[in-house]
């Protein structure tokens, strides 16, 4: 039998954060559970997806030590409810099932055996490692997660590349950068020691990245890598993934060399005049376009619908923009885009007619964007 006694919130908290890795439906049944092992003061919670691989520990009264698996997002839902300040004791049953009981709460929950449980996959015995800030790494991640690609066709943009770069005369920088082929986002900090070892094709995929943030608070995250799966710990939580198979595209040839720079604007006046103009549209805006001309002083946002709707907003830019320029959007990427900037000042770049439009502010020097004009 394995019995133990933990504290609810604790012990909802670490449930949460591994359910995440809990398929909703799975063909395995034994995926649909989560692993608890009860032994010397702590339990330590799995759940995996075979790709995905979540823990964490929790402080508990062990009476039986032992491990059982029980359907984890059932467990996390009923424990979530339980009142706060009160015990939840669990054991093990002769039926197969366990009891989960607090206060005048009783439930019982079918188990499976615990030796089908997938044993975790562990990274090859020198992988790389690094540490760095959970702030910096939320930042980057949230910062590409929006243009991460989806189409099947091009599976290795179904993720954050994140490597190690040093361009010429300056000091090493780790980069997460995303792409969908219609748009473009990198963000650079400063590289922690170890980061200048990373492997090439790191591509983490999309469906990873809430969990990382769940693990990234305001303290440091260590992170390690042998080119085949990616693992975060901190505060006695750990998630690892299977990376994106495949070779990142040379990003840095679309990134333009010389500053064709059109016009410069604050990002949230800018991105409100953009989110009206898109009104004229159908609730569904994925087509939408707008067009962006300069006249000196003044920026204009046009729109106009199939259906014979139009509309158009006028913004200030700073100092005197070039006379004449115009580029048509997709309205949606260009309110996406913006929306990342917070109030301040972005520069917006073209090298050329039909070039990519780079977007980029000294006060966030940490992050470059680019735009593909719409040709529809």
């Amino acid at each position: 039998m394995t019995a133990f006694l933990a504290e609810c919130a604790a012990f909802s908290a670490a449930l949460q954060f591994v359910k995440g890795c809990v398929p909703p439906r799975a063909t395995i049944p034994i995926l649909e559970h989560i692993e608890i092992i009860a032994n010397a003061g702590t339990l330590v919670i799995r759940a995996t997806d075979l790709a995905m691989d979540a823990s964490a520990t929790c402080p508990a009264e062990i009476e039986s030590a032992g491990t059982i698996t029980v359907p984890g997002s059932m467990l996390a839902a009923m424990v979530a409810k339980l009142p706060k300040g009160g015990e939840v004791r669990i054991q093990t049953e002769e039926d197969g099932r366990a009891s989960v009981i607090c206060g005048k709460s009783r439930y019982q929950v079918r188990t499976l055996p615990a030796h089908d449980f997938p044993a975790r996959r562990d990274l090859t015995p020198v992988p790389v490692r690094w540490t760095m800030a959970g702030a910096d790494l939320v930042e980057m991640l949230s910062l590409t997660r929006g243009s991460v690609g989806t189409g099947a066709d091009r599976p290795y943009l179904a993720g954050v590349h994140v490597h190690y770069d040093r361009p010429a005369n300056t000091g090493g920088s780790i980069v997460a950068v995303s792409t969908d082929g219609h748009r473009l986002v990198r963000c650079t900090k400063d590289a922690p020691s170890g980061a200048e070892h990373i492997p090439a094709d790191i591509i983490i995929p999309s469906d990873a990245l809430r969990q990382i943030d769940a693990i990234a608070g305001d303290g440091d995250v260590e992170i390690a890598t042998d080119g085949l799966r990616i693992e975060f710990s901190a505060n006695g939580l750990s998630f690892s993934t299977a990376l994106v198979a495949g070779t990142y595209p040379d990003y840095r040839r679309l990134i333009p060399q010389k500053n064709g720079a059109l016009f410069a604007a604050s990002a949230d006046e800018f991105g409100d005049a953009v989110e009206r103009a898109l009104v004229v549209f159908s609730s569904d805006i994925g087509g939408a376009a707008v067009t962006i001309s300069v006249d000196r002083a003044a920026l204009s946002i046009t729109s106009s619908a199939s259906k014979g709707d139009a509309g158009r907003e006028e913004v200030g830019i700073d100092d005197e923009g070039v006379e004449g320029a115009s580029v048509k959007f997709n309205g949606k990427y260009l309110r996406d885009a913006l929306s990342l900037w917070g109030d301040a000042v972005v520069s917006v770049q073209q090298s050329g007619i039909g070039a990519p439009v780079m977007l980029t502010s000294d006060a966030r020097p940490e992050m470059t964007q680019l735009i593909m004009p719409f040709n529809r």
